[in-house]
């Protein structure tokens, strides 16, 4: 597993990389980066998942909704304060709502206050 919000499937013996869509978690080095891919780890690990594809990347992953037993993995990290809602990407109010939130009960990244997007952590 890269990170919180891409990892790789297989279905019918090929993998298959995967990348949520609409949101963005740290970055390996960044705080909370281990927590997010640890958070995403348990709830997929063994399970089936629904992949519900958007589009491809530049590398090639499948941007895609992910479902896990019904529930919404994308919005679940939102909500439990392992992600940023991507804008740039999706204009998506449930996800402003679920971040929202988030940072008002000051859960997973957003305990730290200087908290910084991985889109300006990579630059």
């Amino acid at each position: 597993m890269a990170d919180g919000d891409s990892f790789t499937v297989v279905h019918d013996g090929i993998p298959e990389r995967i990348r949520l869509f609409g949101i963005d978690c740290p970055e390996k080095g960044q705080a909370y980066s281990v927590a997010a891919r640890l958070f995403t780890a348990e709830r997929i690990k063994d399970k089936s998942v629904r992949i519900v594809p958007v589009t491809r990347d530049r590398y090639g992953r499948t941007i895609a909704w992910v479902m896990v037993e019904g529930i919404n993995l994308n919005y679940e990290l939102v909500r439990s304060g392992y992600a940023w809602h991507y804008k740039r990407y999706l204009d998506d109010p449930e996800f402003e709502r679920l971040e929202a939130e988030a940072r008002s009960r000051r859960i997973g990244l957003w305990a730290d206050s200087a908290a910084v997007p991985p889109w300006v952590y990579r630059n």
